[in-house]
């Protein structure tokens, strides 16, 4: 929404300065997008006269001319055709800077010629398009003055982001009413119009149709220029002026932010109706474009066809230009979804369609259509009929029952009753009690919480005290993935984002596709399933990467997946080849199941989560079974990690081992302290000691949970690992060898053999008894 501090003024009585104005449009929600001050902008540019206009001795297209600006005659050349003798100009001086072409006008030499300035167009100025030539002042324009001054441009210029709920702001009068609610100022009195009841014609044209809609017919008007001011206001905000009658309703639509269309009625076909549209018809719109029409889009139309896409664009044919002298003023309600649709549908981005799409005043079409009768008689002079009326105003009344303690409750800041109330009126509410009526201007104002916002924000965001928020002492989400992407970045694994889509095949390998997990509007039919699983979309990258040559790979993504209960924060990596490329220390090898299950560990050892139970049973199918496992805290699963079955692998067009793991956040147990639970460490000046040991256990014992058990049995035990598991020749059917090492560590005296006996004893006695091993020898 673009205007100036002067059209401002219009509406608003006030000393504040533009640059008030700007900041506290900010602070009411009207975020300033650009904010000019037009006078500093144009400064150097001067009123001149061209006293001579000779042709260039080496050029056909240039002419040289002598130019008076008011205190000395400059020699300039310049290409306008409409160059000449006795004309007033506006002139660029030597060092003006020229805001359209982004340059500072120099003493130059053209074809031989000195020139010691520019005779400037209007788009070179950035006030218009024309380029077909220079600016021609009127007569009244002082040579030597101030181009602004003359122009109207000594102002300053605001362009404000209007949000799509403030319908209301998208003309002068609303910014400035809100202006005069926050007391910057004080809301004149609209110039409602009166002593038109003196008609003395009756309106040729009828209008049928459901819309609620208001017309009016003049006869013998003048459509001539525009006078300067109205063009000057226009050219303020970057419009060209067309004509008086096309200018009146765009400084109409601006000003006060009601949309008006002017037919010539010579060029209409009888009556019009309010109908919609028949598919196939065309219409050759104003923006020198055709369209076929779908048939859904209301349309105005006569009996020749359609005339005008409703709220949207009129047609070329019933348009006015100047040999217009009978026309037919439109002021109508058109349905804000019903426009949006039609102009989205054909990519038509009008003024008018962007106020009816939003939502313009429904109680202001009579008075719209009286302010705009009378500037068309002021200034095209004319006849008009009576108004003539179709269909019935909507119903737009809202009474909101309001408890003002709402405003504390809701909005942080205690404001005397009397101060909410005030501000209400002002912003046009009407206010009965605890019963507040909303303005016809704010279909946006629905219930208890809008009405705070409004209070809130004219009173001033910036006066709600700060509060401390309560800190308790749980991660954030932020703060977990930053350091799970951290961890899992060390360890060499490159994070990759995907889409939380995929194809449906992939889906059912990874437990879903189900029909709650179907996307409704897909952009892709490779794209038609929410994702059960991060894994499918790596290991997709990983072919693609192996494709190009890239064999070996570790990826990671934190992301949702989703199941039928929802979807759930996850992270998921991949690893596929070998841990390094070939190089000379020999440390080449291919990665396998404990690279996933550090992998997993890392991250949640850097999260603090306790130690969790390994598990290999329910394990989702597209894991290798007995090369997988899952973590849990009881019964609550963490995550699973392991190698990737060959099946899923197949299907997914990869023929390399694929190890990979998912951990499920919403699952790890959060603490209260941001740092990772790590041990102290404990050093000792006494030597440790080691002890290995082999047993035949039964197949079914899980090396992992015996290993936990042993390294609980004596605080001397500081660790134990396996390192070998066989099956085969010489172990009975039935039966496997598990051999592991138990590390000791004495931190107060050497350790005697008798200790170290103890010790291997219990280990032994653990393994014979809880799981039926026999120690080998």
């Amino acid at each position: 929404m673009k205007f100036t501090y002067s059209w401002l003024k219009e509406h608003l009585e006030t000393e504040k300065s533009p640059a008030e104005i700007a900041e506290k449009l900010t602070a009411l929600g009207l975020e300033i997008e650009e904010f000019t001050d037009m006078g500093a902008k144009y400064e150097p540019f001067l009123v001149a006269e061209i006293l001579e206009a000779e042709k260039h001795p080496n050029a056909d297209k240039l002419q040289v001319c002598k130019v008076n600006n008011g205190t000395e005659t400059l020699q300039i050349v310049c290409g306008a055709p409409n160059a000449r003798k006795g004309i007033k100009v506006c002139l660029a001086p030597v060092g003006a800077y020229i805001p359209a072409a982004d340059f500072k006008i120099k003493p130059t030499k053209i074809r031989d010629v000195e020139s010691n300035g520019m005779l400037c167009s209007a788009a070179e100025l950035g006030l218009g398009e024309d380029t077909a030539g220079i600016m021609e002042l009127g007569a009244d324009a002082k040579v030597g003055s101030k181009y602004a001054d003359y122009a109207g441009l000594n102002d300053s210029f605001f362009e404000i982001a209007i949000t799509p709920n403030r319908q209301d702001c998208l003309g002068v009068r609303g910014i400035a009413r809100d202006l005069a609610a926050a007391n910057y100022g004080k809301l004149n009195a609209l110039d409602h119009p009166s002593g038109l009841s003196n008609h003395s014609l009756k309106c040729p044209i009828d209008v049928g149709g459901a819309i609620y809609y208001v017309g009016r017919y003049f006869q013998n008007v003048q459509n001539q220029p525009s006078p300067a001011w109205l063009q000057n206001r226009l050219k303020s905000i970057g419009l060209e002026p067309i004509s008086a009658l096309v200018d009146i309703t765009n400084y109409i639509t601006f000003d006060l932010g009601r949309p008006l269309h002017v037919y010539d009625a010579d060029k209409l076909q009888g009556n019009l109706t309010i109908r919609e549209a028949k598919k196939g018809e065309k219409i050759n719109a104003l923006n020198n474009k055709e369209y076929e029409l779908q048939g859904f889009e209301p349309v105005i139309a006569d009996d020749n066809g359609v005339v005008a896409l409703a709220g949207v664009i009129g047609n070329i044919e019933s348009s006015v230009d100047e040999n217009t002298k009978n026309i037919f003023l439109e002021v109508a309600y058109f349905d804000a979804d019903e426009v949006a649709k039609s102009g989205r549908a054909h990519q038509i981005d009008s003024d008018a369609r962007y106020r009816f799409e939003r939502g313009i005043d429904p109680d202001f079409l009579i008075t719209g259509a009286d302010i705009a009768t009378n500037m068309i008689l002021e200034i095209c002079g004319g006849e008009t009929s009576e108004m003539i009326h179709c269909g019935e105003e909507p119903n737009w009344h809202n009474e909101i029952e309001f408890d003002f303690a709402k405003v504390k409750s809701l909005g942080g800041i205690d404001i005397p009753r009397e101060a909410c109330e005030e501000i209400l009126v002002d912003l046009g509410f009407a206010v009965k009690g605890n019963k507040i009526s909303v303005p016809s201007w704010r279909r946006d104002v629905e219930g208890t919480a809008d009405l705070v916002e409004e209070i809130l924000r004219i009173n001033g965001y910036d006066k709600v005290e700060p509060q401390i928020l309560p800190f308790s002492g749980i991660k954030s989400q932020k703060s977990v993935i930053r350091k799970i992407r951290d961890i899992l970045a060390s360890r060499g694994l490159t994070e990759a984002v995907t889409y939380s889509f995929l194809c449906e095949t992939a889906a059912q390998g990874f437990g879903g596709g189900s029909a709650a997990l179907k996307v409704s509007n897909p952009i892709s039919s490779e794209l038609s399933d929410m994702r059960p699983s991060i894994l499918p979309n790596l290991l997709e990258a990983a072919r693609n990467n192996a494709n190009r040559g890239v064999k070996n790979l570790s990826l990671f993504e934190i992301g949702p997946i989703f199941n039928e209960n929802g979807e759930q924060q996850t992270v998921s990596s991949i690893r596929v080849g070998k841990n390094a490329d070939k190089n000379i220390y020999g440390d080449s090898r291919k990665i396998d199941v404990f690279d996933a299950k550090a992998d997993i560990l890392a991250v949640l050892e850097s999260l603090g989560a306790p130690e969790a139970q390994i598990r290999t049973e329910n394990l989702p199918k597209y894991y290798h079974p007995g090369r997988s496992a899952g973590l849990y805290l009881g019964k609550n699963c963490l995550g699973y990690f392991g190698e990737i079955h060959p099946a899923t692998l197949k299907t997914c067009d990869i023929s390399d081992v694929v190890v990979g793991f998912e951990l499920f956040m919403d699952n790890i147990p959060q603490g209260k302290s941001a740092k990772a639970k790590y041990k102290q460490l404990v050093t000792s000046d006494f030597q440790p000691t080691s002890r290995d040991f082999a047993f035949i256990v039964p197949n079914d014992v899980k090396a992992g949970e015996i290993v936990t058990r042993v390294q609980k049995l004596d605080d001397l035990i500081t660790s134990a690992q396996i390192f070998d598991v066989f099956e085969g020749k010489n172990i009975e059917e039935g039966k496997k060898s598990l051999a592991f090492s138990v590390h000791l560590q004495p931190t107060k005296a050497t350790l005697t053999d008798a200790e170290i006996e103890k010790v291997s004893s219990s280990v032994i006695n653990l393994v014979e008894k809880e799981y039926s091993g026999v120690l080998r020898k």
